[in-house]
């Protein structure tokens, strides 16, 4: 594909245009994307390992203060830990994604 091909020009195709797509760009963004989850993983797994903590962690506080703030505390690191779970498995599959788009725009081109 030529650097100064744009992605769409008008033509035939939908809505009056052709579309043009680079698969090998689309595979270059989903190795960037895996190899950005490959690093982060243990970042976010040592997060996961050591963010957790015991009752009286908060200092001597009255009981009602300590469970308070630890049941605050507790929710706020799970909801941490399911985001940065979320994020990974929705960045995991857009990668995955634009893979497959890459292979079925090579399949649908004829190109092995």
């Amino acid at each position: 594909m030529s650097k100064t091909k744009k992605l769409l020009k008008k033509g035939g195709g939908p809505g009056g245009y052709d579309i043009y797509v680079d698969p090998d760009a689309l595979r270059a963004v989903s190795s960037y994307f895996k190899s950005r989850l490959a690093a982060f993983d243990p970042h976010k797994h040592s997060f996961i390992s050591t963010t957790p903590h015991q009752d009286g962690e908060f200092g001597k506080l009255p009981l009602d203060e300590t469970r308070r703030v630890n049941d605050q505390y507790v929710h706020v690191q799970g909801q941490a830990v399911q985001s940065l779970n979320d994020l990974t498995t929705w960045l995991g599959q857009i990668a995955d994604a634009l893979k497959m788009s890459a292979d079925l725009y090579d399949g649908a081109d004829g190109v092995k």
